[in-house]
């Protein structure tokens, strides 16, 4: 009885780490990165749907990023009009330690195209309060991208994979002066079940 009670065990573990590896486009498993859950019935990834928690501070002229979006992140607003809501996925505040995200702010966005399959990705910002947006391109669940958001002079320049769009910046400082951002689920809805989406720093 003991032995099968470990095997068991074994196997329970061994599926449940399987659900968790992420590979590369060659198969093998990338290691490091963190899984953002978002709680069904909220926006924010962090504990307790709640704002707090959810940044830290960002100082630079680059960043970049390797994601992976899990197959719980497929989703059908409740409001049709909402299925084209961009959701925010990953950047930095700007122009400021004291600036928020509808001041000066660049982002990814994320959306789920429902006659496409994939995974719309987004250049969003904020550029004196003033809300701009730009499509990138698509990419499907359970694959790894890499993004990279960097900034030159009153520009920012978003990178998906391959595929570049630049988008005009609020100030023309050297650095980023701001806080980091993650995953949040909206638009208007909050996120209808759980989702699960893993980003890696590089």
């Amino acid at each position: 009885m003991k032995k099968i009670f470990t095997l068991l065990m074994i196997l329970i573990t061994t599926a449940s780490c399987k659900e968790n590896v992420i590979l590369d486009a060659n198969g093998n498993p990338i290691t490091g990165g963190k899984t953002y859950l978002i709680k069904s019935g909220c926006h924010y990834s962090s504990p307790g749907c709640k704002i707090a928690g959810n940044f830290s501070f960002a100082k630079r002229k680059q960043k970049a990023w390797q994601v992976n979006f899990f197959e719980n992140t497929i989703y059908q607003s409740v409001k049709p009009e909402n299925q084209g809501d961009i959701n925010k996925l990953v950047g930095f505040t700007d122009c400021g330690i004291f600036t928020g995200n509808h001041n000066n702010s660049a982002r990814f966005g994320w959306s789920w195209d429902l006659n496409n399959k994939k995974m719309k990705i987004y250049a969003y910002t904020y550029v004196n309060k003033e809300r701009q947006f730009s499509y990138i391109t698509s990419i499907p669940t359970k694959t790894v991208a890499t993004l990279s958001l960097s900034l030159s002079g009153a520009n920012y320049t978003f990178q998906v994979n391959d595929v570049t769009v630049k988008m005009p910046r609020g100030c023309n400082s050297t650095t980023a002066n701001g806080w980091a951002q993650f995953p949040y689920f909206g638009g208007d809805e909050t996120a209808p079940n759980d989702m699960n989406i893993w980003l890696k720093e590089i």
